[in-house]
């Protein structure tokens, strides 16, 4: 989970370099401060963060926390022994272990990541504790949690929101077992708690798990934001960003609200069918019922579009790609097309191969379609390594077929 959230905010101190702002990290029931010490593994806390804030009810364990951050040198952390739904921010940051009873609290203040490792499942009004954890979070915000869990994919059923329920079903034995087993520790391990951090959040990545070193316990890692999706114009709505990434599915114009009464008084007298988006089409459903949008909606990167992955002629191919590369040669393509800036493209995906050669030829659009989803993933996680990767490390991963530090 910490190696994803610190990918999430690299990216985006790349994406604003002058417009950076430090963030504001607070880890709800962080007990004794290993999850920040950890994070130093993929961030530098005490020069990224602003301030870090570590919430946890036990004194016990905020006095280890304490001694932990002194001897790490760390004066951008402050520990807070209190009740994660009562927390607030101080109305001005202290650089030092601030003592948080005697100084002034700001309704207001937002923080910019909120994580929760293992302690969701502990607190007892969890549905206070995420609501909080809402209002604490800023409007571009990320939270992170990890946490155990069961749950039956019956509990599932029509919710397009949850960005995927691969591996998620936890059998009756294991769902039985798990939840006897850690409520002798008082931790509920209910798919409540999950569904309503589902509900109450936008999914960004959303990832079921088992730790076999432990015999198989199921786990889950959650990054989410809010659920009104916040874009780079002052004050957009989800409603608008939803209309202009539909305009780029269907190759319509997009009109923005600006332009919209003129345009349309241009078209007055003429009937026109709208083409919209399967993704435009579960959106609207969703905003409606105050629900998030589907997962596809916040990405950093647009390049997927929502489908249903529980329909029968997307889940006939069991999770498993048939093309691992693509066998025809491109180059062919592009003498017969001879591709340019004007083109837009509609190709079957494959293995993606074809489509990745086609785009350096900077045409206007392309668009990839498969029914297997799993060549569509494959052809998305390519994208992904061109964007993120150097050569060498893209070249072990899909030219030699293993890269020893692939989860990393």
């Amino acid at each position: 989970m910490l190696g994803l959230l610190a990918a999430q905010w690299k990216y985006r101190k790349e994406k604003t370099q002058t417009h950076w702002q430090k963030p504001i990290w607070v880890d709800i029931g962080g007990g004794t401060g290993y999850n920040i010490e950890a994070m130093a593994t993929f961030l530098p806390v005490e020069s990224f963060f602003a301030h870090v804030y570590l919430v946890d009810l036990s004194p016990s364990l905020c006095e280890i926390a304490r001694q932990r951050f002194t001897r790490l040198g760390w004066k951008n952390v402050s520990v807070v022994c209190q009740d994660a739904r009562e927390f607030r921010l101080p109305s001005s940051p202290s650089g030092e272990l601030v003592n948080y009873d005697v100084v002034s609290h700001s309704e207001t203040a937002k923080a910019d990541l909120i994580t929760m490792s293992y302690s969701l499942s502990m607190i007892p009004d969890y549905y206070s504790a995420v609501d909080s954890s809402a209002s604490l979070l800023s409007p571009s915000g990320t939270i992170g949690v990890c946490d155990f869990y069961v749950q039956s994919i019956v509990d599932l059923t029509a919710r397009n929101y949850t960005g995927g329920v691969f591996n998620r079903h936890v059998n009756w034995v294991g769902r039985a077992f798990w939840r006897a087993w850690f409520d002798a520790d008082r931790v509920g391990l209910e798919g409540a708690r999950r569904d309503y951090l589902e509900y109450r959040f936008g999914t960004v990545i959303s990832a079921s798990e088992r730790n076999y070193l432990l015999g198989g316990i199921p786990y889950y890692i959650f990054v989410g934001c809010q659920k009104e999706i916040c874009g780079n114009q002052p004050h957009p709505s989800s409603k608008e960003i939803v209309e202009k990434l539909d305009a780029a599915y269907t190759e319509s114009p997009y009109l923005s609200p600006t332009n919209h009464r003129q345009e349309v008084s241009k078209t007055v007298g003429r009937q026109v069918a709208e083409i919209r988006s399967k993704a435009y089409e579960s959106a609207v459903i969703n905003l409606s019922a105050n629900l998030p949008l589907p997962s596809s909606f916040y990405q950093n990167h647009h390049w997927r579009i929502y489908y249903n992955d529980m329909l029968t002629k997307h889940t006939q191919f069991g999770n498993e790609y048939i093309y691992a590369f693509t066998w025809e040669d491109p180059r062919v393509d592009n003498r017969l097309l001879n591709i340019s800036s004007d083109d837009v493209i509609l190709a079957i995906t494959s293995a993606g191969d074809n489509i990745l050669d086609y785009l350096q030829y900077n045409p206007r659009r392309v668009h990839a379609v498969d029914l297997n989803p799993a060549q569509n993933h494959l052809l998305e996680l390519k994208v992904a390594g061109f964007t993120a990767l150097c050569y060498r490390d893209f070249w072990k991963i899909f030219g030699e077929g293993k890269h020893s530090n692939f989860r990393e």
